[in-house]
C-alpha cells in the first residue's frame, strides 16, 4: 500500500533536490569530460601506452607478441583497443577519439542503470535518479570515466549483458545478446569473468535449452578466440592476460583500507543497497534468490573491485565495479521505503539521499586543462620533433607518434614484467639499444635509480650508463598527469654517458 497523497506531495521537494543534485553530477562530469576530450596529451599516465595497443593494429601487429623496446602490452583484452582501431581508421588515431568511447560508454551505463531501476520499480523518477547517480561516483573513482582506458566500455557492455538476460522476453534472444555482450566484456576486461554466473538462473525458467545455448556460446567463442589469439601472438598472449596479473603480490591490509574507503565514501548507498537486497535471503527458493541479479552483482562487484585493488598497480577506478552495480539496490531500497517505509524512515529517507549525493560533490576544476597544458605538450613535442633520430619517452610513448616517430615500451609494462621471474619476459634489445646510445634523446619524469624491494621500473642500462643533467622548463602543471598515479611530467633529459657517471642522487 502506498503512503497517503499528502505525504506523497510533502515529498517532492525533496526528491526534486535528490534528483538536482544528480544533475549537477552529470553537469560536472560533462563539463569535465568535453573540457578535456580534446586535450591531445594523456591525462593519466597510462592512457597514450593503451592507445599504443590501437597504433600496433592500424598498422598491422597484434600488440600481444614478446616483449620489445618497442611495446610491452599492457595486461588488459584488446576489445577497446580494437574499437578505437576501428574508428581510428576512419577519423585518425588520437586521445580525443579514445576518449570519446569512453565518454559514449559512460552515458550508456547511465541509461542501462536507469533503465534496470525503472524496470524493477515502475518509478520513472527513481529511474532517473539511479541513472544521475551514476555520475556521483566520477570524483572518488579517479575521474575515470572518460579516460582512454578499458573500464567505461568494459562496464557499459556488462551492464548491457545482464539487462539482455534478465529483461528480454524471448529465451533464445536473451541467451544469444546477453552471451555476446558479456563475452566481449570479458574481451575488455577480465573482470567481466565473475558476472557470466549471473545469467544461467535468469534463462533457466524462460527455457532450460537456452541455458545451454548461453554456455555453448561463451565456451565456444572464448576457447576460438584465446586459441587464435594464442596463434597470433606465438603463445605470448595467455602470459600477459594471465601470468601478468597474478605476478602482482597480494595485499591483505588492503582488504580493511577498502572496507575504510566504502564506508567514507559511500556509506548511505549501502544501506539503501542493503535494504533493497533482501530478496537474497528471503527468496522463496534458490532459484528465486539466485534471480537476484542486482543485489547478487553488488558483492561480485566488491570481490572483483578487490582482486585488482589489492594489489599494487591497483587505483581507485577498481571502485567502480562495486559503485556502478550498487546503485540499482540502493534505488530499489531507497524507493521501498518510500513506498512502504515507516512515517520517521520516509522523513529520513531524502535528506539522507541528498545528504550522500552532497558529500560526492568536488571541485572540477583542478581537472581541466589550461592553455599553459596545451602549451607544455606543443613545447615538449616540438623539442621530439627537431630531434635527429629516435626518441625514448617511456613515460609517455604517445608523444613521440605526434613527434612522427616511433612510439616504444611504456614504463608500466616494463615494470610489471619486473614481477615475472622468466628469463623469456626480459627485454634484451632495450638493453642494447641502451647500451649502444641508440636514441638521440631520452625524456623521464623521474631519475631512474635501483629498486629496493621491488621491480624496477627502469633498465639496468638506463640506470647504470646514462646522466639526467637537464630539466626542461615546461608551462603549467608540466605535463604532470591530472589523476591516476601523480608522478611528475616527462620533463627530465637523461643523455648517454659510456663512463657510468650515473645520475645525481
Amino acid at each position: 500500500m502506498g503512503i497517503p497523497e499528502r505525504g506523497v506531495r510533502s515529498k517532492q521537494p525533496l526528491l526534486a533536490l535528490c534528483l538536482a543534485l544528480g544533475a549537477l553530477h552529470a553537469a560536472l562530469f560533462l563539463c569535465v569530460a568535453l573540457s578535456r576530450r580534446a586535450y591531445p596529451y594523456d591525462v593519466e599516465w597510462m592512457e597514450g601506452g593503451q592507445l599504443i595497443h590501437s597504433f600496433e593494429m592500424l598498422n598491422g601487429r597484434f600488440p600481444f607478441g614478446k616483449p620489445s623496446a618497442d611495446h610491452i602490452p599492457f595486461p588488459y583484452q584488446p576489445a577497446y583497443s580494437a574499437l578505437v582501431a576501428g574508428l581510428g581508421a576512419i577519423f585518425g588515431l588520437s586521445l580525443p577519439l579514445a576518449r570519446s568511447v569512453s565518454i559514449t560508454a559512460t552515458l550508456a551505463c547511465a541509461a542501462f542503470v536507469g533503465y534496470a531501476v525503472g524496470r524493477e520499480t515502475q518509478s520513472r523518477s527513481w529511474a532517473v535518479l539511479a541513472g544521475l547517480a551514476v555520475f556521483s561516483f566520477y570524483g572518488v573513482t579517479g575521474f575515470w570515466y572518460d579516460l582512454a582506458r578499458v573500464d567505461s566500455l568494459f562496464l557499459a557492455l556488462l551492464l548491457a549483458g545482464l539487462c539482455v538476460a534478465k529483461y528480454a522476453t524471448r529465451a533464445r534472444w536473451a541467451a544469444l545478446g546477453s552471451g555476446l555482450c558479456l563475452v566481449l566484456a570479458y574481451k575488455t576486461k577480465q573482470l567481466a569473468l565473475p558476472f557470466f554466473v549471473l545469467v544461467p538462473p535468469l534463462l533457466y525458467p524462460k527455457s532450460r535449452t537456452a541455458v545451454l545455448g548461453f554456455v555453448a556460446l561463451c565456451v565456444a567463442l572464448l576457447g576460438v578466440d584465446f586459441w587464435w589469439s594464442q596463434k597470433l601472438s606465438d603463445g605470448w598472449f595467455g602470459f600477459f592476460m594471465n601470468d601478468v596479473p597474478r605476478g602482482q603480490p597480494y595485499q591483505p591490509w588492503e582488504v580493511a583500507r577498502l572496507v575504510l574507503v566504502l564506508l567514507s565514501q559511500v556509506p548511505l548507498f549501502l544501506v539503501f543497497a542493503l535494504i533493497g537486497s533482501d530478496g537474497i535471503w528471503r527468496g522463496a527458493s534458490l532459484l528465486a534468490r539466485a534471480r537476484e541479479t542486482w543485489a547478487l552483482a553488488t558483492p561480485i562487484g566488491c570481490l572483483a573491485t578487490l582482486a585488482a585493488w589489492a594489489r599494487p598497480g591497483g587505483w581507485s577506478n577498481n571502485l567502480l565495479t562495486t559503485y556502478v552495480f550498487a546503485v540499482i539496490p540502493a534505488a530499489v531500497g531507497a524507493h521501498r521505503i518510500a513506498e512502504r517505509g515507516s512515517e520517521l524512515e520516509r522523513r529520513l529517507l531524502y535528506p539522507l539521499l541528498a545528504l550522500q549525493l552532497g558529500w560526492l560533490l568536488y571541485d572540477p576544476r583542478p581537472q581541466i586543462p589550461t592553455p599553459d597544458d596545451y602549451a607544455a605538450g606543443r613545447q615538449l613535442v616540438t623539442l621530439l620533433r627537431e630531434t635527429p633520430g629516435p626518441v625514448l619517452v617511456p613515460d609517455r610513448p604517445w608523444l613521440a607518434v605526434l613527434a612522427g616517430k616511433s612510439p616504444s615500451y611504456h614504463s608500466n609494462g616494463y615494470w610489471e614484467l619486473g614481477f615475472q621471474k622468466r628469463p623469456e619476459a626480459r627485454v634484451p634489445d632495450l638493453e642494447q639499444r641502451l647500451a649502444q646510445d641508440y636514441y638521440s634523446l631520452v625524456v623521464v619524469q623521474v631519475p631512474p635509480r635501483p629498486a629496493r624491494d621491488a621491480p624496477a621500473m627502469w633498465p639496468r642500462t638506463l640506470i647504470d650508463q646514462y646522466r639526467c643533467d637537464q630539466k626542461l622548463s615546461l608551462k603549467g602543471r608540466a605535463l604532470k598527469p591530472f589523476t591516476g598515479l601523480m608522478a611528475p611530467g616527462p620533463t627530465l633529459i637523461c643523455r648517454f654517458d659510456p663512463e657510468g657517471r650515473a645520475f645525481p642522487q
